[in-house]
């Protein structure tokens, strides 16, 4: 993920990699391999199979989701028009880490407790 635009720097430093696809999650063995790739990230890309996300709450958990979701959306869509994605300096890449450490769970229960709110109006059953 290309640190381009704010969705994408709420993951700055953030994210790891996994290049080594080793079939179905079915053992212990294979989700210690995934925790340990993972390791003090929140995100982890697996090659050939998609992402993880943890949080520390169920709404950061989502939030995290979500907004990755859209910083993926944005970037295939620009770079889908061949031009060059947008660089952004270490300095407010700084900036934007320390900002997104301090507000990403405010943000994120935020944003959590809203769309419960819609889905209570919307589709009240849910909770039963």
């Amino acid at each position: 993920l290309e640190m381009c635009e704010q969705n994408a720097l709420s993951f700055d430093g953030r994210i790891a990699y996994d290049d080594d696809y080793e079939g179905l999650a079915l053992d212990c063995a294979e989700g210690d391999r995934l925790a340990a790739k993972m390791g003090n990230k929140s995100t982890l890309f697996m090659a050939s199979h998609g992402i993880l996300v943890t949080g520390p709450t169920i709404p950061e958990a989502f939030n995290d989701l979500y907004y990755l979701e859209r910083a993926a959306m944005f970037q295939v869509l620009a770079r889908s028009t061949g031009g060059k994605l947008r660089s952004i300096s270490d300095q407010v890449r700084e900036t934007a880490r320390q900002q997104y450490a301090s507000e990403r769970a405010k943000v994120a229960e935020r944003h959590f407790a809203a769309l419960r709110r819609i889905l209570d109006k919307e589709e009240p059953d849910y909770r039963h």
